[in-house]
Formats: structure tokens, C-alpha cells, sequence
């Protein structure tokens, strides 16, 4: 492949995918240190003053989240933490916004009631998984994440000055001008960064693209497929007279994923027929099951016990956030988010330059 094709490849896709990888960074390092995030904006929301030794059923966490205005509960998440809080999303019925409350684990008292749009870790996640704008945003955003691939290989192959100039060719230097600068430290950071690119716009685009490949993998079997969680609802349901309580329709939960660790539950309010319970295993991937008002299972997804296309697709959540590391190695998000920022600024000035370059008419001889 010549020179002049891979300029145009990467040139054009960086364009395109400019934005939304922007957008991608930000919100990334957000979620990726969440919990750390939220403590540091709003300490006395995210963070107890002392380690909880205890949790209470999960009755208790619901009933002190909706103590007030008709409020439906649309989702509940357990600490991640001795020293975090439980969180809940409620929706009043009185205006659409939902709130966050934070629970204490061990005495179930509200710490505090905010706008959930109003928490950046909430937001980011909304848009760093569907841009907000549902199975679009996700096919947009596996398209972006599929052009990161693209953009790392052929600026790489763009970069490589051959074998044996390499220890050379990643020195960061002053190269005369500014554009040619910013030209030769483009190359630079883009080749050392390329195969973390590459590992994250894959892992990324399969990601988000989950809901488009299980059809496919799965051939027509829809058991298999992850469940849909749907969105925030607080519409009432009539429940029947004997409904199972929440506590004891987690009992049933956990008996069927195992030693999985449960991680949230949505929607759980007594407008809510069914239960929606999430968990996670050891290696991070993500389980569904979901119990009926009678106690029954309607649904359960569990990683070990679905084929091996699903088995690798669950482990896209924990390869793509890096639920392996340890946290202090996370930092490494950080360096990626700031080298795809650099890049794409300095791309945009590259691209400027050639433009005006082109555009200067030809010296007489």
C-alpha cells in the first residue's frame, strides 16, 4: 500500500471520528476512575466517613430511596467499597429529571438527593456507550471505535522508518517549526501508542456492538443473547397479590449465578413486577438474571454457560476497562486520553498546514 493511500485513509477517518473520539477519552477516564471522581466532586455523597460493616436487605436501601413524592426506584447499585454508599436512581413522579440518592449501607439513611444528570460519572457513562441516543449512538459508535483501529495501523505504517532506524525515529525533538514539530511528535506518540489504540478501539467496537453481533453469533437463538436492561421507568405495573419480595427474589437470584457478586438491580420498586438483578464474576463480566413476581426465573444469562462467541464478547467489558489491572495502574487511561487529545490536535494543525501548502501558488523559475 502506497504512502499517498495511507495518508488518505488516515486522514479522512481522523476526520470523521475526530469528535466522538474526543469524546470517547473524556468520558472514559471518568468511568474508568468513577468512583474516584464522584468522591472528589462530592466527598460527603460518595464517601462515608467510616468503613460499613454491614449492608441491610436491600428492602430497607428501596424503601428510605422512595420515602417521599411517589417516587419509583429505576435502579439500585451496592457499594463498590467498605467506604462507599449505596446508590440509588429514583423517578419522581412529579417531573421527569431523576434523582441520585446516597444510602448509607449500614443504617439506610439518606445522605443526600441529587439531579442525576447533574453527576458527571452518569453522564459520561450515558454517553460513552450510545451517545444518548440508543442502538444509533451504539452503531456509531462501533464504527468509531472500528476507525481507531484503522487509524492506529496505518499511522503506524506510516510512521515506520525501518528496522534498524526505530530506537532513533522515537526521540521527541525540536524539528525546526512548530507544524514540523508537532508533524514528527504526531508520529512519535501515535507509534507508541498505537497497539494500546488498537486494543481499545477493538474492544470498544465489540463492545457497543454487542446488541448487532449476538444475532449473528448466536444464529437466530435470541436465549443466548445478553438481556436488554432497558431505560429509567417509574410507569406502574399491577402486581399480583402474592408478589415475592425483594429480598427473597434475590435469594433466588444468587442461588442461580453462584458466587457471582452482585452488582445492581433494576427496576425493584413495588410498581415492578419482576426483578432485574446484575452481577459480576471474578474476572468482571457481567450476568443477568431476572426473577418473576411468583419467584421464578423468566431469564438468566450467565458467561460460563454460553457459547464461546458469547464467552468472548463478555470479555470485552473487562478487557476494554481494564478490570484486570490493579487500580494505580488505571493511570495508564489517563496517559491514553491525553496522547489521543494531542493527536488529534496536532492532526487537525498538520492537516491545516498541507491545505495551505497546496493552496500556495508555484514559485516562477
Amino acid at each position: 500500500m502506497s504512502r499517498q493511500l495511507l495518508d488518505k485513509i488516515h486522514k479522512w477517518l481522523g476526520l470523521f471520528g475526530l469528535f466522538f473520539l474526543l469524546i470517547q477519552a473524556v468520558t472514559g477516564v471518568l468511568i474508568v476512575n468513577g468512583a474516584r471522581t464522584q468522591q472528589w466532586l462530592d466527598p460527603h455523597s460518595y464517601r462515608l466517613d467510616q468503613p460499613a460493616s454491614v449492608q441491610l436487605p436491600l428492602e430497607r436501601y428501596t424503601s428510605a430511596a422512595i420515602s417521599r413524592n411517589g417516587q419509583a426506584v429505576a435502579s439500585l447499585v451496592l457499594p463498590e467499597s467498605a467506604t462507599s454508599p449505596v446508590l440509588a436512581v429514583v423517578v419522581p413522579q412529579e417531573r421527569a429529571l431523576p434523582e441520585m440518592v446516597s444510602i448509607h449501607p449500614a443504617t439506610g439513611k439518606v445522605i443526600s438527593r441529587n439531579p442525576v444528570l447533574a453527576d458527571p460519572v452518569v453522564l459520561a457513562n450515558l454517553l460513552h456507550g450510545e451517545l444518548g441516543a440508543g442502538k444509533a449512538g451504539k452503531a456509531l459508535l462501533m464504527v468509531t471505535g472500528l476507525s481507531l483501529v484503522v487509524l492506529s495501523i496505518t499511522g503506524f505504517l506510516r510512521w515506520w522508518p525501518g528496522l534498524g532506524k526505530v530506537r532513533r525515529s522515537l526521540k521527541l525533538r525540536w524539528a525546526g517549526s512548530v507544524s514540523a514539530t508537532l508533524w514528527q511528535w504526531h508520529g512519535v506518540i501515535g507509534a507508541v501508542l498505537a497497539i494500546l489504540f488498537v486494543w481499545l478501539g477493538l474492544t470498544g467496537a465489540l463492545l457497543v456492538g454487542r446488541p448487532f453481533l449476538e444475532p449473528l453469533v448466536n444464529q437466530g437463538n435470541r436465549s443466548a443473547d445478553f438481556p436488554e436492561l432497558g431505560g429509567l421507568s417509574g410507569a406502574a405495573v399491577q402486581v399480583p397479590a402474592k408478589a415475592i419480595s425483594m429480598d427473597d427474589a434475590f435469594a433466588v437470584a444468587k442461588q442461580a449465578m453462584g458466587d457471582d457478586e452482585l452488582r445492581s438491580v433494576l427496576p425493584l420498586s413495588r410498581l415492578s413486577p419482576q426483578h432485574t438483578f446484575v452481577f459480576a464474576d471474578h474476572q468482571g463480566r457481567m450476568g443477568v438474571v431476572r426473577v418473576s413476581a411468583a419467584g421464578q426465573i423468566s431469564e438468566r444469562y450467565r458467561p460460563a454457560d454460553m457459547p464461546a462467541a458469547n464467552r468472548a464478547l463478555d470479555w470485552m467489558l473487562p478487557l476494554h476497562r481494564g478490570s484486570m489491572l490493579p487500580e494505580w495502574l488505571r493511570t495508564v487511561y489517563y496517559v491514553l486520553a491525553s496522547g489521543l487529545v494531542l493527536l488529534a490536535s496536532s492532526g487537525l494543525v498538520i492537516n491545516r498546514k498541507k491545505a495551505r501548502l497546496r493552496k500556495r501558488p508555484a514559485r516562477a523559475d
